[in-house]
C-alpha cells in the first residue's frame, strides 16, 4: 500500500533493534577506526566506540560479515553517548542509514532478519 502521508513529509519505517556484535570500520580525519555494532535495524545501527563522531556527522560504515564480502553502508550520525561517567560498553552513536543502494538494502535486510532469527525475535520481521 503507497504511503498517502502529507506531501513533504518523510516516510518513516519502523523496524526493531536487534541485538548484534559486529565487527565495523569507519573514518575521522582520514584515519580508519574499529568498532562493536551492537544493535542493527533496518534503518540503522548503534556503534559502541570510544570516539563517536558529533551529531549530523556524515559516516561511512563497513560492516564485517563472517564468510561474506563487507557491507559499506552511508548514514549521519543521530545520536551520540559521550558522557564520562558511562561505561565504556555504553558509550558510542546511533546511525540512521541513508541512500542505499537496492543490493546493500537487501544485505540489511537478510542480515536484520538473521539477526532476529537468532535472538528468537523471528515472530517480529516483517
Amino acid at each position: 500500500m503507497p504511503w498517502t502521508g502529507r506531501p513533504g513529509r518523510r516516510r518513516i519505517v519502523v523496524s526493531f533493534r536487534v541485538p548484534t556484535h559486529l565487527i565495523c570500520s569507519f573514518s575521522i580525519h582520514d584515519e580508519a577506526e574499529r568498532a562493536v555494532v551492537t544493535d542493527l535495524s533496518k534503518g540503522g545501527a548503534f556503534i559502541r566506540t570510544d570516539a563517536p563522531l558529533p551529531i549530523g556527522s556524515k559516516i561511512e560504515l563497513k560492516l564485517m560479515i563472517t564468510g561474506d564480502e563487507p557491507i559499506t553502508v552511508r548514514g549521519s550520525v543521530v545520536s551520540n553517548h559521550v558522557d564520562l561517567d558511562l561505561a565504556g560498553a555504553d558509550r558510542g552513536m546511533g546511525i540512521h542509514f541513508e541512500g542505499m543502494s537496492p543490493e546493500v538494502l537487501s544485505r540489511i535486510e537478510f542480515l536484520y532478519q538473521a539477526k532476529l532469527e537468532a535472538a528468537g525475535m523471528s515472530e517480529f520481521a516483517a
